[in-house]
């Protein structure tokens, strides 16, 4: 059963699995919302839901929610890990990861410029979620960046392609040369997730 979180976060229509996620966050970090739309989330959830990652990175971690939602949710048990911002909110980062590995993952954090770092990893990932710097150079750079260490098949998660003017134009070129799709809550001000997958050639 639900009960009521000390937040100012609307479940309505969030599944079980999610709510429970987002207080067990809430619980961990000491704040009182986590910062990604739920709904938008779900979408990708379910959008992806025959498929669970051995190897993630999640560029751009703020307060690491989305490390959070798609390592647990995406991800297998035993998945391995990767958070990159260029200022790893320390307190936040390592709780998160303390939890993660507890669980059975195996967590790394680096701190540094997403696109040197992106550069440096000799890493496949299968999964790579970007919420890094919003301008339509930085965007761009780190797609092409993560996408080339992706393997075949593998998924990039874009997010704010509906709020941010450089995402929304970086998605609007995407468009017409890849495959993607985009999640939205509905609201006025949506984020807007979209989801890429490498195809085969």
């Amino acid at each position: 059963m639900r009960s009521k979180l000390k937040t100012n976060r609307d479940f309505n229509g969030v599944n079980d699995k999610l709510y429970f996620l987002v207080k067990e966050y809430i619980e961990l970090i000491g704040v009182d919302r986590i910062t990604q739309n739920l709904i938008e989330v779900q979408q990708v959830i379910e959008y992806l839901k025959n498929r669970k990652f051995n190897k993630y990175a999640d560029v751009g971690l703020s307060f690491s929610g989305s490390l959070w939602l798609y390592a647990n949710l995406l991800c297998s048990e035993t998945a391995n890990v990767w958070g990159i911002d260029i200022r790893v909110m320390n307190s936040t980062a390592t709780i998160i990861k303390d939890t993660l590995k507890k669980k059975g993952q195996s967590v790394k954090l680096i701190q540094g410029d997403s696109k040197y770092i992106g550069k440096q990893l000799k890493e496949k990932f299968d999964l790579v979620h970007i919420d890094a710097q919003h301008g339509y150079g930085d965007v761009s750079e780190d797609f092409f960046i993560y996408y080339n260490k992706l393997i075949k098949n593998g998924v990039i998660i874009l997010h704010d392609t509906l709020l941010q003017q450089g995402c929304i134009q970086f998605r609007k070129e995407l468009e017409k040369t890849h495959n993607i799709i985009t999640f939205s809550s509905g609201e006025e001000r949506t984020m807007g997730v979209s989801v890429v997958i490498k195809e085969e050639k």
